[in-house]
């Protein structure tokens, strides 16, 4: 679940318009014990300047999974 508001919410409030947001496919690796896929997000300002505060992880290296494990199953 995420916790971003709405997208008609958002775009209702500000000045955007959501041109793309959607789950990003095979994002949450391998394994039998997967991670949460990221979101692929692409908006438009309509009028005006705006500023943006963004909080990522997980941007230059993805999550480790359970017991550590990168590439293959912790037995």
């Amino acid at each position: 679940m995420s916790k971003a508001p709405a997208v008609e919410i958002m775009e209702q409030a500000n000045r955007v318009l959501y041109r793309r947001y959607a789950l990003h496919e095979g994002s949450g690796g391998a394994g039998k014990n997967r991670g949460g896929f990221g979101l692929d997000c692409e908006v438009e300002l309509r009028r005006g300047f705006a500023e943006a505060s963004l909080v990522m992880n997980r941007v230059r290296f993805g999550p480790q999974g359970r017991w550590e494990a990168r590439t293959e199953s912790a037995t």
